[in-house]
């Protein structure tokens, strides 16, 4: 995820001197391209800023193409800038776009790949080549500011319920800030989220705006949960829980008992630092599950559960749908849990299930899955409805339980089921209106006319009836109308919400709603994993899904911003909740309505 802040170089890195080596010129006529780098050798996260400039004469566009920048942190950018200058009444127009980067690692590398297009001629900037030595002063694990050792002043912690867990069994684990009083954090400028390599990820309700007092290893802190998650492994082993990684910018104090982290400053006696840190790699055990009786009703559950299975009514006519429904409640991985498919009897036409679920993720993940199968019976007669089975390992037991449902007979009666057969369609209304145009022509008809129009008008409306039930069907079960009704639900949901918090001026919710309302809608309209979803994913995808890269661009800042005002101490929280909500609403809008 990358933050930008205005004047962002120039306040926040006074250690990069423009005086840039020029690595490459290139001159066509009236067209001149530059590549321009800070610091040629650097080491590793130490800051470095590239830039790529263009000079022409003219007034077409220009269209930039951005460097390969994967084997970099992006800071800030691409920052652009134009002007244009005029003498002897010819134009000048000079740009530039820029990037703040940081080295992952040693070694060499190329920056490579940029290209600007100028009035229909493209120029290939030749590559930058960057040499990354040693360690800058701010490392990976932020012990160190500029010198100052903050090992026991600003840290984050990954707390984990359990070192060992089954395969499949929730681990809960939280990442939480500790601020020491003489410390305060101004805003978060770069934030690098977990990705849960080896585990299926659920995020936790519990993450907090305010720091709170705490006592740890002796020493009074102020203290945050920045997130929570569950974590389901999905393999066993030693497995590692990745860290969370903040870029800071802070300011230090002078030691005070009673020092409030977040009174205003005093110039003179503080002074704002940019640091990193990041919470410690977690190692946990993860045991495979236990030979046992498995029988053929287990599909990998684990936790604790009920089943139960419902019909509306017993009786029927045919054609009548059937609503049969398999209810699965309890604690565990409810997104995973499934159950074998029933046979049902050859007279009914099965159709595609629906599956709804709820979840309850304040804590242990709790909640329920139904499964309702549509039958379509086509011949009367007594029936009985499957009995289903579901097996699941309890990790507090260690044992495998199964339940089994009983049949449940119902009966479809030989009377067929019309309800709605009539449908008044303007087709329907047009033949009428034929047929009587026809006879007023006419004067008198014969008797056979009439025998033909009574007995074809019916089996006309009974077979429009079926085909539009058909498609009918066939569009509720279709998967992309499914995912685009789940995300149009989840998101008018969330924003709903997110609009009472606004009325009810709560900044603090406010803001994880309107950033869940537009994440939801991704993860489940684009097929994001929730265990990856940063704003940065949420660009690529959407790029990669074919929508504009400035609409894109436009998502990524906003949930940027909605992280920013959630996690960081800045002002104007409560001013800007009406400007998100505006373009929280005109996104989702958009998105749905394909104009983007």
């Amino acid at each position: 995820m990358v933050k930008q802040h205005k004047g962002f170089p120039g306040k926040f890195f006074p250690f990069l001197i423009f005086s840039f080596l020029v690595c490459f010129a290139n001159s066509a006529d009236a067209q001149k391209i530059y590549s321009k780098v800070s610091k040629k050798t650097v080491a590793v996260n130490e800051k470095f800023e590239v830039n790529f400039s263009y000079e022409y004469q003219g007034s077409s566009s220009v269209n930039f193409t951005p460097p390969d920048l994967d084997d970099f942190l992006i800071f800030s950018g691409p920052n652009q800038s134009r002007s244009i200058s005029v003498t002897n009444n010819a134009a000048t127009i000079t740009g530039s776009y820029s990037y703040i980067l940081s080295a992952r690692k040693l070694g060499t590398y190329q920056i490579a790949g940029a290209k600007f297009t100028i009035e229909g001629v493209t120029h290939n900037i030749q590559p930058i080549t960057i040499k990354v030595e040693g360690s800058s002063a701010q490392d990976e694990s932020g012990d160190y500011a500029n010198g100052r050792d903050i090992r026991n002043k600003l840290f984050i912690r990954a707390i984990v319920d359990k070192p060992t867990a089954y395969l499949g069994e929730q681990i809960t684990v939280s990442y939480k800030i500790y601020v020491s009083p003489d410390v305060r954090p101004e805003y978060i400028t770069h934030a690098k989220l977990p990705l849960y390599e080896g585990f299926w990820a659920e995020e936790l309700e519990g993450s907090s705006n305010y720091l709170t007092p705490e006592t740890y290893n002796g020493t009074q802190y102020n203290t945050a949960i920045l997130k929570k998650a569950a974590l389901f492994p999905t393999r066993s082993g030693s497995l590692k829980i990745s860290p969370i990684s903040l870029t800071l910018s802070v300011i230090f104090s002078g030691s005070s008992s009673n020092y409030d982290p977040f009174s205003s400053y005093h110039p003179g006696s503080s002074s704002s630092e940019e640091v990193k840190i990041s919470s410690p790699v977690v190692n946990v055990n993860i045991l495979p599950l236990p030979n046992g009786d498995t029988s053929k009703y287990f599909t990998g559950a684990v936790g604790k559960f009920s089943l139960e299975t419902k019909v509306a009514k017993r009786k029927f006519k045919k054609n009548e749908p059937v609503k049969f429904q398999i209810i699965l409640n309890g604690t565990g991985n409810i997104e995973l849990l499934d159950v074998a498919r029933p046979t049902f009897n050859k007279s009914f036409e099965v159709l595609d299930p629906n599956i709804t679920k709820t979840k309850n993720n304040s804590g242990v993940i709790s909640g329920s899955k139904v499964i309702e199968y549509v039958l379509i019976p086509r011949d009367g007669g007594k029936y009985s409805l499957p009995a289903v089975g579901f097996t699941w390992f309890d990790p507090q037991t260690k044992t495998y339980e199964t339940l089994k449902t009983k049949e449940l007979p119902i009966t479809v009666i030989n009377e067929k089921y019309n309800d709605g057969l009539t449908v008044e369609t303007g087709e329907e209304i047009d033949i009428y209106k034929s047929a009587s145009s026809f006879l007023e022509e006419q004067g008198t008809y014969p008797a056979g006319w009439f025998v033909v129009l009574s007995l074809f008008l019916p089996l006309v409306s009974a077979a429009y009836f079926v085909s539009y039930k058909r498609k009918e069907f066939a569009r509720l079960n279709d998967p992309a109308y499914k995912i685009k009704t789940a995300a149009q639900k989840l998101a008018a949901e969330k924003m709903s919400k997110a609009r009472l918090l606004l009325n009810e001026k709560n900044y603090d919710k406010f803001y994880s709603e309107a950033a869940t309302a537009l994440e939801g809608y991704l993860i489940t309209r684009h097929g994001i994993q929730l265990s990856e979803m940063t704003s940065a994913k949420a660009e690529e995808t959407l790029i990669s899904a074919g929508k504009d890269p400035a609409f894109a661009l436009e998502i990524k800042k906003l949930l940027d911003d909605c992280e920013l005002m959630r996690f960081a101490p800045v002002s104007g929280k409560m001013e800007r909740m009406q400007e998100v909500y505006d373009r929280a609403s005109s996104i989702i809008e958009r998105l749905e309505s394909g104009e983007e």
